[in-house]
This record gives C-alpha cells, sequence and structure tokens, in this order.
C-alpha cells in the first residue's frame, strides 16, 4: 500500500492512498489544477483517482471536491448525515455520490472501516484502509 499527504492544514487537506491498482484520496481541499499538481510531483495521474472519501464538510476538506469528481468521474464517499448538510453543494455530482455509515464496506481493494471522530464538524469521520 502506499500513502502521501498532498496537503495538510487549514489552506487544503487531501491524502493520496494506493492499493494494487486502486487510487483514492482522503478529502481534497485544493483548487483540481493543485491536485493535480501535487499528484504529479509524486508520479501519479489524477485521471488514475477512482474516489474521494470525505472525512467532514469543513472547506479546507472539500474545496476540491465537485470539480475533482466531475472532471476525473470519481466516486465521492461521504457519511450520510454529512452529505445532508452539504448537499446543496453536490447537485452536479449526484450520481458519483456514495453514502455509508459507520459499518465496513468495500471498495474495489479496499476494506474501508470508517469510525467517528471528536470535530467541529456535523458528523466527522476517520478512515482505516486495509488491503
Amino acid at each position: 500500500m502506499e500513502f502521501c499527504c498532498l496537503a495538510s492544514g487549514s489552506k487544503g487537506n487531501a491524502y493520496y492512498i494506493k492499493s494494487n491498482d486502486t487510487e483514492v484520496l482522503v478529502d481534497n481541499g485544493l483548487s483540481v489544477a493543485d491536485i493535480e499538481n501535487r499528484l504529479k510531483k509524486i508520479g501519479k495521474d489524477a485521471k488514475n483517482i477512482k474516489a474521494i472519501f470525505l472525512t467532514h464538510e469543513h472547506s479546507d476538506h472539500i474545496a476540491g471536491v465537485v470539480g475533482f469528481c466531475f472532471k476525473y468521474g470519481a466516486k465521492l464517499f461521504v457519511h450520510q448525515r454529512t452529505k445532508l448538510s452539504i448537499e446543496f453543494m453536490l447537485e452536479k455530482i449526484a450520481d458519483k455520490i456514495v453514502t455509508f455509515g459507520l459499518s465496513d464496506f468495500y471498495f474495489e481493494s479496499f476494506t474501508v472501516s470508517p469510525f467517528m471522530l471528536s470535530h467541529d464538524a456535523v458528523f466527522p469521520v476517520g478512515f482505516s484502509f486495509y488491503s
């Protein structure tokens, strides 16, 4: 499994994870151009990102999500309660959204285990990824 922090901080958060042939992001608080450039710097191509897993609705975690999913066709995994809080901004990618609860689920070569976090957001979650 590969992991790289592409951005972390109040100006944007994004994390890259790869297992076998599955490449995903956790959050994307950067512009599409910024995430493309940061992926390129680590030898990755944005067109290979199959999904974004959203931890919570703060702008430094979601700023680039809609544009990226729209441009590249990536799925957006979002907790059902978080989705309700930002549904107005997701209309453009409604067909790409997958909601989840707190049970383990599968995506391509990953088993994903979401868990609750303490944060000033609607329903913040973290993820454990297993391959």
